[in-house]
């Protein structure tokens, strides 16, 4: 701000210049930078990241995702993941619990079976976070 000072000594000018780089652009490119980076962990991140809506629609996959189910983001994308989950394997009712905790607004955790496109079920320590 000591460029801006001695450019302009009026101080409403200083505090407007303050008010701008706060509400204004220079915050607009933090955000975005702020995004840009949770992205990057998304994508880059060693665990499978899946995000869905309240209903279950897929929206992201990250490619730790599709190396571990086989499912490419095309596939699963826009589609429900109940599909995912194995049935024979996985504890009986365990959607309704799932279904449950997301109208509910809370979390889950727990043991599943998730299909994989070709190959046998695989054990998937699953974590909800509703955001």
């Amino acid at each position: 701000f000591n460029r801006r000072y001695l450019e302009n000594h009026d101080r409403g000018a200083c505090l407007n210049e303050i008010v701008m780089i706060d509400s204004g652009e220079v915050q607009t490119a933090l955000k975005l930078s702020v995004a840009n980076t949770l992205f990057q962990l998304l994508r880059d991140s060693k665990e499978s990241i899946d995000i869905t809506d309240a209903d279950g629609i897929c929206s992201y996959v990250n490619p730790a995702f599709e190396k571990l189910t086989g499912f490419k983001s095309s596939d699963i994308v826009g589609s429900s993941t109940d599909v995912l989950i194995n049935e024979e394997r996985t504890a009986q009712g365990i959607h309704d619990v799932i279904s449950r905790s997301k109208v509910d607004g809370k979390g889950w955790d727990g043991l599943v079976f998730n299909n994989r496109q070709g190959q046998e079920p695989v054990s998937v320590e699953m974590k909800i976070l509703p955001i």
